[in-house]
């Protein structure tokens, strides 16, 4: 939708700690060559990974517009409208 120039969402304020997919790679990575327990509570290997604050839907959408240099509409939808959207979105991506 970002592409289009329009992001329809259904909770555009809603917040999320926003962790980038290098962030990800670099502790993986660093699990992968010293492999241990890290909370050492039980025999589980995980991290909890946060990224470093929350920012809403709609925030993170002005960040994706500095970047790509295209500004971009937030439509609000309501939880069905949003289902539907979903559902489009999923079939296009399966044909």
């Amino acid at each position: 939708m970002i592409r289009e120039g329009e992001a329809k969402l259904v909770y555009p304020k809603a917040k999320f700690d926003r962790i980038s997919p290098g962030d990800i790679g670099q502790v993986y990575a660093a699990l992968l060559a010293e492999p241990r327990i890290v909370n050492g509570a039980d025999d589980r290997n995980f991290v909890r990974l946060y990224g470093p604050k929350l920012v809403s839907v709609r925030d993170a959408i002005g960040i994706i517009e500095k970047a790509i240099g295209k500004e971009v509409k937030v439509t609000q939808l309501d939880e069905n409208e949003a289902l539907e959207v979903f559902k489009k979105e999923i079939g296009q991506n399966e044909g």
